[in-house]
């Protein structure tokens, strides 16, 4: 299996290229804002690196939020571009899939019951998700203040349940814990707080396509992006 995916989400503009869940080539620098100008040259130094040609790609993964408004477009045009040129399938990968599969609840040093994937907006909001072990969304996908957020997680845990951060938006989350829930929150994970990355959507990608088969022969339109929150300026109101 041979994936090129490409993430601009955020504050990494990343390309990585996998075969047969392997690593052959990765690209990745931290930028908060000009992704459109890196994300071409990075795939096609990928590519090089790689030395492969873009028509024996079987997927091209990219996200579809949540993240920033711009970066998302421009992540999904590279993506279509790369995928339509060669009608190759287009396969959307959800930030919150993507950054919840780099973690290993065996590898963990403790044992927990709630996974919270908090994801860094630039704003005081944060993109939060928050999931049982069997994968359930106890609090589903949305943009939310810390305070919101706590009181909203207080109605579905007791004293005991033991709760895990991950995500860039991990520490800034944490940060804001209150003192009553101090004891069901574990500390956070240095490896866990990373930005969203082409390779995590690339891996999530290699699991859909497993538990699914081939998803398409030939690229396949309609694939829509999740901001998950209303535009900064939008059309004035007649």
């Amino acid at each position: 299996m041979l994936i090129i995916a490409l993430d601009t989400s955020g504050a990494l503009c990343s390309v990585t290229i996998i075969a047969n869940g392997l690593i052959l080539s990765e690209k990745k620098t931290g930028m908060n804002r000009g992704h459109a100008n890196k994300i071409m040259p990075m795939v096609q130094s990928a590519l090089i690196e790689a030395d492969i040609p873009l028509c024996d790609f079987e997927y091209v993964v990219t996200s579809t939020g949540p993240g920033s408004f711009t970066g998302l477009r421009i992540g999904m045009a590279a993506a279509k571009g790369l995928a339509i040129s060669n009608d190759i399938p287009l396969i959307g990968i959800s930030c919150f899939d993507a950054v919840a599969e780099r973690t290993n609840p065996k590898a963990s040093f403790l044992s927990y019951g709630i996974l919270v994937i908090a994801l860094n907006s630039k704003r005081e909001q944060l993109y939060v998700e928050c999931r049982a072990m069997d994968h359930t969304k106890l609090i589903p996908g949305t943009v939310i203040g810390s305070d919101i957020f706590y009181n909203k997680i207080k109605t579905i845990i007791d004293k005991d349940t033991k709760i895990r951060l991950v995500g860039d938006g991990a520490n800034q989350l944490f940060d804001q814990l209150p003192d009553d829930l101090q004891n069901n929150f574990l500390p956070v994970e240095e490896k866990d707080i990373g930005p969203v990355a082409a390779s995590d959507l690339a891996y999530y990608a290699v699991k859909i396509i497993d538990i699914a088969g081939t998803v398409s022969q030939k690229y396949t339109p309609g694939l829509a992006l999740n901001y998950f929150r209303s535009p900064d300026i939008g059309l004035a109101k007649k």
